[in-house]
């Protein structure tokens, strides 16, 4: 049971590509989407071995860094998949190649990350299922056996069974469904040329602008947010969408309140 607790946040506020303190965010919480793998799917990149939660709390509060998290999902199934989709022609692309790099993951930073890790893996499973096409775990450290013990646990079967665990001779296997040029160079392998891959490049950012609602911070005191407790989730934006006509006008749809733990 996660532990009770008041979050103030607004995804709707939160641009996934843009938001406030980026920058400072991802030098201690490495997450971000670059470029797509053979097939078209967005690849998604987490650096879990530079995380550091005590440093990331000093540049920006926990309410706020759990609502890039979300909006991360959401971004996924409401711009980043339509995009590739476009992109590719290929109706059937319907979830992203995963990396998760585990060089420099000691066991004291799963102890800083644990209840956010289990909350992320509950959110993402009920209710962006099916949008994870496959997960790849490179640089694996002989201590992650006891941590992946611990995590699969909080996986379902089906997730469990799209994980591959690997060590530090993972070049191979990302090739093979990866062009180099859409790797980082910090990867075994990449040589992507971008210049700055966390910041998202991809077909999702084509003729994309700034939403308006950046130009104000999120966390302003001017700007209202909407209470949510750890312990329930915003219904996504995506899973709000009604099939009603459009020579019918539908009601706004209730922000409903789903008991994740």
């Amino acid at each position: 049971m996660y532990r009770k607790e008041n979050l103030w946040i607004s995804c709707q506020e939160v641009d996934p590509f843009y938001f406030d303190k980026k920058e400072q965010i991802a030098q201690y919480w490495p997450m971000f989407f670059h470029k797509t793998d053979k097939s078209g799917r967005p690849i998604n990149i987490q650096r879990l071995g530079n995380i550091d939660v005590e440093s990331l709390y000093k540049v920006t509060d926990p309410d706020y860094h759990w609502s890039t998290v979300l909006v991360n999902c959401e971004c996924l199934t409401r711009e980043v998949l339509p995009a590739c989709r476009k992109a590719t022609g290929n109706e059937a692309i319907s979830g992203a190649y995963c990396i998760v790099d585990l060089k420099g993951f000691s066991i004291s930073q799963f102890g800083q990350m644990k209840e956010l890790a289990q909350k992320s893996f509950a959110v993402s499973q009920d209710y962006y299922p099916e949008t994870m096409g496959c997960l790849r775990v490179i640089n694996a450290p002989s201590a992650f056996g006891v941590v992946w013990k611990v995590v699969k646990h909080w996986l379902a079967k089906e997730t469990q069974q799209k994980i591959d665990i690997l060590g530090s001779d993972y070049e191979a296997v990302l090739l093979k469904d990866i062009s180099p040029e859409n790797l980082p160079p910090f990867l075994n392998g990449g040589k992507c040329t971008c210049g700055n891959c966390m910041n998202g490049a991809g077909p999702w950012l084509e003729n994309r602008q700034r939403g308006p609602q950046l130009q104000h911070s999120a966390m302003a005191p001017s700007q209202p947010q909407q209470q949510v407790s750890s312990d329930y989730i915003q219904q996504p934006l995506a899973h709000q969408r009604m099939s009603t006509p459009q020579t019918v006008q539908a009601p706004q749809p209730p922000i409903q309140q789903v008991q994740i733990a």
